[in-house]
C-alpha cells in the first residue's frame, strides 16, 4: 500500500468513524451478532443464553439454548476483535458504548474503507482516470446505502466488500479468489453472494465448456466451497446441524417469535408482490430514492448491452445480470423492507458494484453524475445519523402509534427534534414530516430516540406525547418505565 492508497483508506475510515454508533438498536441485527461475539470471547460457546444480548429479537432456539439466527461466520471472525478490546479492558457489558463504537469501526467501517481503495484500484481496468476515477469512487463510498450500514455492526459493508472484490477477482479470472470471495459473501449475506457465485459460475462453467479446460472453474469452486463449508462446520460444532440458524424453520417455532413466516428466514413474500416492488425500487424504501446516483445504472446497462467496444462488456453484464437476479429474489421472497432500516437495506452490497458496471458511461455523463452524487451523498450521511430508523415495515404489524414508512422522513424528524432549537420552528418541521397529530408524531419521536439508547430525549418526547394525550396508556407505560429506570 502506497501512500495514496494509505490516504484513500484513512480518509474513508475517519469519514465513517465521524458517524460511527456506540448503540445497538432494538432491531436486533446487530445485538445478534454482537451476542454471538461475546458468548465465545467470554464463556467459549455460541449458545447466546448468558449474553448481554440474550434478549435480542433476532434469535433462535434450538435445543435447549438460544442461538445467534445469524449466519455465524461474520461474528466468529470478528471475535479476536472484540477479544483485543477485552484484554485492554473493554466489554459489553462494562463499557458498552466504547466497546459497541470500536466494534463497529474495526469491521464495518474498515470493510467501507478497503472497499472504497478497491474500488479506486479497479477502475482503470474500465478506463476510467483521472478526476472520473476520483468521483465516482467517492460516489461507491459515500453515496450508497453501503455509508450508513458502515457506521454500524451488519452485514452488509462486509458484504458489499467481498462481493466487490469477488467481482474484480473475476474479471481478472483469478478464480480461485473470486470463489474465495464470492463464497464469504454466500457465507456473511447468503442470498446476495449465493446469487453472484451461482451466476458466475455457470459463466465459467460455459467458458470451461469451450475451452475444454477445467482447472479455471475447479479452482472457482474450491475458493467458493471453503468460506461455505466453513460456516456448515461452525453450525454442527455449535448446535449439531450444518444450516445457519435462521435457515431452521424449527428454530422460530417458539413464543414472541418475529421470524414466522414461511419463506427464506422465516419470512413469507408480500401480499402486494408489485407494491411492494414499486416501493422498493422508487417508493418509501427505494433503492433509487436512496441513492440518487444509481439511476444512471439504467441507461448505462441499456448501452453496454448494445454497444460491442465496451470494456469487459460481456463480464459487466454478467455483473448487472446477477445484481438484477439479487433484486427479484428479495422482491419475491421478503416482505418488510429490511425491517427497521435506512431504505432497503438488502440491496447495500450490490449498490457499489453496479456504480463499478455502470463506469465509463459515468464518465462519459459527468455532469449528470456529479448533480446526482450531491444529494445521494446527501442522502447517505442522513442514513448514518440512523441506519435503523422505527418505520412501518408494511405488514399491518400494530403499533402503539402510527410509524412513518419513508426512511428519510423518520430521519428527518429525529434530526429536526435533536438539532433544531426548541419553538415554532422545530414544531413546523416535526408536522410537516409526521402529520399533525402530536401524541402520535413526539411518541413516534420518542420511540425512535428510546431505539437510539438515547433515553433523556425519548423521554421528553414521551412526556410531551402524554401531555397530548393524557388517557393514552400506551404512552403512559412508556414514560413510568423511562422515569423508573436509571440513564
Amino acid at each position: 500500500m502506497n501512500a495514496r492508497d494509505a490516504a484513500i483508506f484513512l480518509a474513508a475510515l475517519v469519514a465513517v468513524a465521524l458517524f460511527t454508533h456506540g448503540y445497538a438498536s432494538d432491531g436486533g441485527s446487530e445485538s445478534s451478532r454482537f451476542a454471538l461475539v461475546e458468548s465465545l470471547v467470554e464463556r467459549g460457546t455460541f449458545a447466546i443464553d448468558d449474553s448481554t444480548f440474550a434478549d435480542t429479537v433476532d434469535r433462535a432456539r434450538i435445543g435447549n439454548h438460544w442461538y445467534s439466527d445469524k449466519p455465524p461466520l461474520l461474528s466468529v471472525v470478528s471475535a479476536p476483535v472484540y477479544a483485543l478490546l477485552h484484554a485492554c479492558g473493554l466489554s459489553f457489558r462494562e463499557t458498552p458504548r466504547t466497546t459497541i463504537y470500536l466494534m463497529s469501526l474495526l469491521v464495518s467501517g474498515a470493510s467501507l474503507a478497503f472497499l472504497a481503495l478497491l474500488f479506486f484500484r479497479a477502475l482503470p481496468n474500465l478506463g476510467v482516470d483521472g478526476a472520473d476515477r476520483w468521483l465516482q469512487t467517492a460516489g461507491a463510498a459515500f453515496g450508497t446505502l453501503a455509508f450508513a450500514f458502515a457506521t454500524t455492526f451488519s452485514n452488509h459493508a462486509v458484504s458489499a466488500l467481498a462481493l466487490f472484490a469477488g467481482a474484480v477477482s473475476f474479471l481478472d479470472r483469478a478464480a480461485f479468489r473470486a470463489g474465495l470471495f464470492l463464497g464469504a459473501a454466500a457465507a456473511i449475506e447468503i442470498p446476495v453472494g449465493g446469487l453472484f457465485l451461482a451466476v458466475l459460475g455457470i459463466v465459467l462453467v460455459v467458458e470451461s465448456a469451450h475451452e475444454r479446460r477445467w482447472q479455471r472453474l475447479a479452482t472457482f469452486v474450491i475458493g467458493g466451497a471453503i468460506p461455505i463449508a466453513a460456516t456448515a462446520a461452525l453450525g454442527l460444532l455449535a448446535y449439531g446441524d450444518p444450516r445457519p440458524a435462521y435457515l431452521i424453520p424449527e428454530a422460530f417455532r417458539f413464543e414472541g417469535s418475529l421470524h414466522t413466516g414461511s419463506g427464506f428466514a422465516g419470512i413469507s413474500g408480500a401480499p402486494a408482490r408489485l407494491a411492494y416492488a414499486v416501493h422498493a425500487l422508487v417508493g418509501n424504501r427505494g433503492l433509487f430514492v436512496h441513492s440518487p446516483v444509481l439511476v444512471l445504472v439504467v441507461p448505462a446497462v441499456a448501452i453496454l448491452a448494445m454497444r460491442r467496444d465496451e470494456p469487459h462488456r460481456r463480464d459487466r453484464l454478467v455483473l448487472a445480470v446477477s445484481a438484477v437476479a439479487t433484486i427479484v429474489f428479495h422482491l419475491l421472497q421478503t416482505s418488510d423492507g429490511g425491517g427497521w432500516a435506512w431504505g432497503f437495506r438488502f440491496f447495500t452490497a450490490i449498490s457499489p458494484l453496479l456504480l463499478f458496471v455502470a463506469a465509463p458511461f459515468l464518465a462519459r455523463a459527468r455532469a449528470a453524475f456529479v448533480a446526482l452524487l450531491v444529494p445521494s451523498v446527501l442522502l447517505a450521511l442522513l442514513g448514518a445519523t440512523d441506519p435503523w430508523p422505527v418505520v412501518d415495515e408494511g405488514q399491518g404489524v400494530k403499533t402503539f402509534v402510527p410509524y412513518p414508512r419513508c426512511p428519510i422522513a423518520a430521519n428527518l424528524a429525529t434530526a429536526a427534534q435533536e438539532w433544531l432549537p426548541a419553538g415554532g420552528t422545530r414544531d413546523a418541521a416535526v408536522r410537516a414530516l409526521l402529520g399533525d397529530d402530536e401524541a402520535a408524531s413526539y411518541g413516534y419521536l420518542g420511540r425512535a430516540f428510546a431505539n437510539r439508547r438515547e433515553f433523556s430525549k425519548a423521554l421528553g418526547c414521551f412526556r410531551r406525547a402524554a401531555r397530548a394525550a393524557p388517557d393514552d396508556p400506551a404512552i403512559g407505560k412508556f414514560v413510568e418505565q423511562l422515569e423508573a429506570s436509571p440513564r
